[in-house]
């Protein structure tokens, strides 16, 4: 120990050092809980993630495929509005006006 911690304890009073010393291990006993606890939680993670990895690998191969046919029904749908247009152009313009008046709150 350095040469101060003798003169220190003469300075201090045995009854806050006996404090400080057990502030100290109540300090540790709750840090090792802590890390025990932590290292539970990390086992528990890893098993649950195991055991969900391939559900949820499926669930994002399925939202992405239903993103796709979402995407592919929009691009047809805008096909076929664009079709008609041209036959007739004046067929969605009653659509539209309502469209905008919804929009607006109207």
């Amino acid at each position: 120990a350095p040469a101060w911690v003798p003169r220190l304890a003469e300075i201090v009073d045995e009854g806050v050092l006996a404090e400080v010393h057990m502030a100290q291990r109540r300090t540790l006993q709750d840090l090792e809980d802590s890390n025990r606890l932590l290292a539970e939680f990390a086992v528990f993670s890893e098993e649950k993630m195991a055991s969900m990895g391939p559900a949820v690998t499926r669930a994002c191969k399925q939202l992405k495929q239903l993103r796709a046919d979402l995407d592919l029904l929009q691009k047809k749908g805008k096909s076929v509005r664009e079709r008609i247009r041209e036959i007739d152009p004046s067929v969605f313009d009653m659509g539209d006006e309502a469209l905008e008046q919804v929009s607006a709150g109207q």
